[in-house]
């Protein structure tokens, strides 16, 4: 990162890092958030503005509120106008126009809101407020249902008889599956599981179709 020139540096400790910061930016799997708040218990100014990135947000405001209760925490989710591939190449362009949803409980102050509406706009994406429920919602059906409909067709496929001869057809239509699978973000599992009641809302639904 320090030769492509997108830091200026970097520190090898976490308290270190974070403890005079006046916005933090978490980029981490659901399952290191609250470690990682925990590991700052004590260390952060009470004017510094937290913006979490995990996508759900329901756990990691619970763990903040246990754990950070006097650090304002807003959650972000960056949603690219353009496709994203795992190979793809780090560029500024890629947040260029992307929807960038703010999202905030009841009682979130107004100058934590002005910093994530802040840093949108500076790197060039449209600021957009959501709440817990509606965003977590979102992510549920546009995220975790379709890779749960992969992983139930890849294992209905790969657990029936004659998967040796259908595994030769994995270069064609089932091979998107696959793909989809593969791109998958870090801790998926995690993901899903913290968003359960979202997600068999839309399991639910998608079943119902499928019946009919």
């Amino acid at each position: 990162a320090k030769k492509l020139g997108a830091i200026d540096k970097s520190h090898w400790n976490l308290i270190g890092a974070c403890e005079e910061a006046d916005l933090l930016v978490f980029d981490l799997p659901l399952a290191e958030v609250e470690k990682t708040l925990a590991a700052l218990q004590g260390y952060l100014k009470e004017s510094t503005v937290i913006i979490d990135m995990a996508p759900v947000k329901k756990p990691v405001f619970e763990a903040a509120q246990r754990l950070l209760p006097q650090v304002p925490l807003i959650g972000g989710h960056v949603v690219s106008p353009r496709l994203l591939t795992a190979d793809a190449e780090p560029s500024a362009e890629l947040v260029n126009g992307a929807t960038f949803y703010i999202v905030a409980q009841e009682d979130a102050k107004a100058a934590a809101l002005d910093t994530a509406t802040n840093l949108a706009l500076a790197v060039g994406a449209k600021p957009q407020f959501i709440d817990v429920q509606e965003h977590d919602g979102l992510v549920a059906a546009t995220l975790e249902l379709p890779l749960l409909g992969a992983l139930a067709l890849m294992r209905t496929v790969a657990e029936s008889a004659g998967w040796q001869d259908r595994v030769k057809s994995v270069g064609g239509e089932l091979a998107t599956v696959g793909t989809t699978l593969l791109n998958a973000p870090p801790g998926m599992m995690d993901m899903v599981l913290s968003n359960r009641e979202d997600v068999l809302r839309w399991l639910e639904l998608y079943s119902r179709q499928l019946d009919e």
